[in-house]
């Protein structure tokens, strides 16, 4: 465990010292996905001019929930972002080969190689947010709840991976998965809202088959006292059923390839 935490550190870091040699692209980068979050923020605003609650949650209850969403994006988007993205040039271009070469695990190469490092300082902007939501709350702030939350943040993040390694996994028997990537992208961006807009089967598809709901609503909702505990346990069991289910996948992946490789 200590050498692949070491080898992580050395990947942060030499991706940081990539970036920074071309600063003046970094601080665009940066500069407009907080534009971006600053605009979903005046939207938010915007709507809570005019109604007092959506669906039962405050202004200050859906900052909450959106400082979430921000959070988790920024957090995947820097760990994997880069990395699911090149799934299918390795695979496609034989280029996996190098790899597997490795005297470590080539999963583990694969999907945190690379660091979005721009994303990395944009967590502290979705903090900022989450910290001002809770500042405006009208509940009590306990302990439980904020390692509650901070539990859920990260399960959202893993279920995160699994979904999205188990679609760049498509590549071994794909030849173009960018489509089908950026179509997850633009799904994930649904989560940012309450999930109580969603109604009948749409919110049983993504709470279930597609369990994406549940990913930033879980924590916001722990936080408010508005869930318990089971909603721990629920997406620890989908973190870990897509955990077993993508490495099912990668070494079925593998065989597949080795075969085409020989």
């Amino acid at each position: 465990m200590r050498r692949y935490l070491k080898l992580f550190r050395r990947f942060v870091s030499t991706s940081l010292i990539r970036e920074i040699e071309f600063r003046s692209g970094f601080i665009v980068l940066l500069l407009s996905e907080l534009l971006q979050d600053a605009i979903t923020i005046v939207f938010f605003s915007a709507l809570y001019g005019s109604v007092a609650t959506v669906r039962g949650w405050s202004y200050a209850e859906a900052l909450l929930l959106l400082g979430t969403f921000m959070l988790i994006t920024y957090l995947t988007h820097a760990l994997f972002y880069r990395n699911f993205a090149r799934v299918s040039e390795y695979v496609n271009q034989g280029r996996l080969d190098v790899l597997l070469t490795k005297p470590v695990d080539t999963q583990f190469i694969m999907t945190l190689r690379y660091t979005a490092v721009a994303d990395l300082f944009n967590i502290a902007a979705a903090l900022i947010v989450v910290a001002f939501a809770v500042s405006r709350l009208d509940v009590p702030i306990t302990f439980g709840a904020g390692l509650g939350y901070t539990t859920l943040v990260l399960l959202g993040a893993v279920i995160v991976y699994g979904i999205w390694f188990a679609i760049s996994l498509l590549a071994f028997w794909l030849t173009q998965i960018e489509e089908i990537q950026e179509l997850w992208n633009s799904l994930f961006d649904f989560t940012r809202y309450p999930r109580q807009i969603y109604e009948g089967g749409v919110r049983i598809l993504f709470t279930v088959v597609v369990p994406i709901l549940t990913i930033v609503a879980f924590p916001a909702e722990f936080f408010l006292g508005r869930i318990g505990p089971a909603a721990i346990l629920y997406n620890l069991g989908l973190a870990v059923m897509l955990l077993v289910l993508t490495r099912w996948l990668w070494n079925v992946g593998l065989r597949r390839y080795s075969s085409a490789s020989s």
